[in-house]
């Protein structure tokens, strides 16, 4: 498998543009206390996360009182290790990294999407694959190995009888735009995404999807021990109403995340299999 970087933004001029965007927006009312640190899972562009996440981090830090500061890091492991080593009090994460957060480094559990993961698999609208059979011999664009919707891929692939390697050449990106972009570039025959990063793909349009995955929970906001009890229970009030607001009703409806709700224990049992994985 060959990895490739694709076209990104570096973390440190992310995080430069989220900090100018923090002076520009000023802090909440009333905020009294030390700012947060608000980990975002770079399974999209820098540019794409500060589109997608600076109205959800307006909204909570107004709702809380507190100032959040967001920050990203250039790829999936980093971004485990991170959490694990403590870099950041809330993350918005894939979810076998936040049961694996829950189990090896004591997080909270905040509110999960309503929507599930599922992993696509997308060729150009003019390709003449129409199944999964059609990639045998053929170069698929995958996002890095820690991802779950790769995991489901390759789930699904297996159940199909077909494995990378023997059957077809996997070939990774840092995240799952560049892994779309791949085929429309000529770099690869098809592509795996979520449907959710699908869905605001700007040319999700010269794309078709020839098959989906089993669906899993969602995307998880997680809270690091430190965190108070008290400032997780403004987290989950204003998540949980989000949906009522004009900046909510926005969110969900270019993010395709549905709603923010409870996490159970059922739920984050049932991630276990890719804790193993995302371990690795």
């Amino acid at each position: 498998m060959t990895r490739n970087a694709g076209i990104s933004f570096l973390s440190g001029n992310f995080m430069l543009a989220c900090l100018l965007s923090s002076m520009l927006c000023g802090r909440p009312a009333h905020a009294a206390e030390s700012p947060l640190t608000f980990g975002i899972f770079p399974y999209q562009s820098h540019q794409q996360l500060i589109s997608i996440f600076f109205p959800l981090r307006n909204y909570l830090q107004q709702e809380i009182g507190q100032h959040l500061t967001i920050v990203t890091a250039p790829d999936f492991k980093n971004f485990r290790d991170r959490t694990r080593d403590g870099e950041y009090d809330i993350v918005f994460t894939a979810p076998h990294f936040a049961r694996l957060a829950e189990l090896d480094s004591g997080f909270q559990r905040v509110a999960i999407t309503r929507y599930r993961t599922q992993s696509v698999i997308v060729v150009p609208k003019d390709s003449p694959v129409r199944q999964l059979s059609g990639l045998r011999g053929k170069t698929l664009a995958v996002p890095p190995a820690e991802a779950i919707v790769n995991m489901l891929a390759q789930e699904l692939f297996r159940s199909r009888g077909m494995q990378s390697g023997r059957d077809f050449k996997l070939k990774e990106y840092e995240n799952m735009q560049n892994a779309m972009f791949a085929p429309l570039l000529g770099d690869s025959d098809a592509g795996v995404s979520g449907f959710s990063p699908l869905s605001g793909f700007e040319q999700r349009d010269k794309l078709r999807v020839i098959a989906k995955s089993a669906a899993v929970p969602g995307l998880v906001i997680m809270a690091h021990p430190r965190v108070s009890k008290s400032t997780i229970a403004k987290l989950r009030k204003a998540l949980f109403r989000f949906g009522e607001t004009e900046q909510g009703r926005e969110y969900f409806a270019s993010t395709h995340h549905e709603a923010w709700l409870p996490v159970d224990d059922a739920t984050m049992r049932g991630l276990d299999p890719y804790v193993r994985q995302a371990r690795n």
